[in-house]
């Protein structure tokens, strides 16, 4: 098994994903303790139960959901994420610690809204930020 040197702690990936995860309960996946009953009926109590049971049954018995969650946690599907959209304008706000009598004092709040606007502005128009 692969250690870290410092602390000899497994990395964990030392072995395959699913001699990792069959041994889990069924719980851990939401999609899958929705339908804790009913598999609980059928006898299962891990993972590693739910996935001996035959894929075309689990398909018409349940929702897509349990599948789709089980492929993604063994790796056989990619997880899918929202993409994070931005606003259509830049809006920030900086309150200033106390009374500024220098415009260096100014300049350390106006670099943080800058790097803020630059991000958003990357974000929103990546094509220009190219350049």
């Amino acid at each position: 098994m692969r250690r870290w040197p410092a602390a000899g702690v497994a990395d964990g990936f030392a072995r395959p994903l699913a001699q990792l995860l069959d041994p889990l309960p069924f719980a851990v996946l939401s999609a899958v303790n929705v339908h804790a009953a009913t598999l609980a009926r059928l006898g299962c109590r891990t993972l590693a139960d739910v996935r001996r049971l035959p894929r075309s049954g689990i398909g018409r018995r349940f929702d897509a959901a349990l599948l789709a969650a089980l492929d993604q946690a063994y790796g056989l599907r990619p997880e899918v994420y929202d993409w994070v959209a931005l606003p259509a304008t830049f809006t920030a706000r900086l309150e200033l610690p106390g009374r500024v009598e220098t415009s260096a004092g100014l300049l350390f709040g106006a670099r943080r809204l800058l790097l803020q606007l630059g991000s958003w502005h990357h974000g929103v128009h990546p094509a220009l930020a190219s350049r």
